[in-house]
């Protein structure tokens, strides 16, 4: 769910031209996650209120940077109203209930005037294709998509989305991206194999993936995926070799 907001709130910081979106009417974005209020605050949090490692590259200095950062800053704003029932001291609101970590946390049972919502730029400049990743442009159906997938459809979408659409991997490597390592000690690998296969089969049921197979004999899966969610777009290093008639 997180991954799908994530995904949405991005696609609408571009549609407001990379301007940070101010939102005044949370049940909107409530509807659209399936979830109330009260659990988009709750998800706005999770995006916000945590360190995640990013990795980037300085490209003036060509180093790789390594940094824990805020995937999106989130803040949440209360009306004059609001503000005048509490006493502020510091990091201290005297007699508020707080939900959240003390990096953020909102008011709980308050009613929330506005959020302003801003994309960590590192994470943005990845999506954008300046960074080390491939990017994607996002719609509506993609995150749509998501909030009807299993586990590991969500898994299988998101690790093939940011790859090329024709793909060819051995199978320790795809478990490994999939993050079904400890699943294949615990459970085997022909119930992994298994669990797998089904996530391709419920993307090409949905539409995402044309065909697929897996060659037991390699012990390799090859894919690939239509533009029905997800566009691909080369990364600048890749349209550099196209231009140099390099394949």
């Amino acid at each position: 769910m997180c991954f799908a907001l994530a995904l949405y709130l991005i696609q609408r910081y571009q549609d407001n031209e990379n301007e940070a979106l101010e939102i005044t009417n949370l049940k909107e974005i409530a509807n659209k996650m399936n979830c109330n209020n009260y659990r988009l605050k709750l998800y706005l949090l999770y995006l916000g209120g945590y360190l995640y490692p990013i990795v980037d590259r300085d490209e003036k200095t060509r180093e790789l940077v390594l940094s824990n950062e805020q995937l999106f800053r989130v803040e949440f704003r209360y009306s004059g109203k609001v503000a005048d029932k509490y006493e502020v001291s510091g990091e201290l609101i005297q007699g508020a209930e707080r939900t959240g970590t003390a990096l953020m946390n909102f008011i709980k049972d308050e009613p929330v005037d506005r959020v302003i919502i801003t994309p960590n730029q590192r994470f943005i400049k990845a999506l954008s294709g300046a960074g080390l990743g491939n990017i994607l442009t996002v719609n509506d159906r993609f995150v749509g998509l998501i909030l009807e997938l299993t586990d590991i459809a969500t898994k299988i979408l998101t690790y093939s989305s940011s790859n090329k659409p024709s793909l060819r991997i051995r199978e320790d490597s795809l478990i490994k991206h999939l993050g079904l390592n400890k699943q294949l000690k615990t459970q085997g690998r022909p119930r992994v194999r298994a669990t797998i296969l089904k996530g391709l089969q419920e993307l090409k049921d949905k539409g995402h993936i044309n065909s697929y197979s897996h060659d037991e004999a390699t012990g390799t899966y090859t894919y690939t995926y239509s533009d029905k969610y997800v566009k691909y777009k080369p990364s600048k290093k890749e349209i550099k070799l196209l231009s140099q008639g390099v394949h």
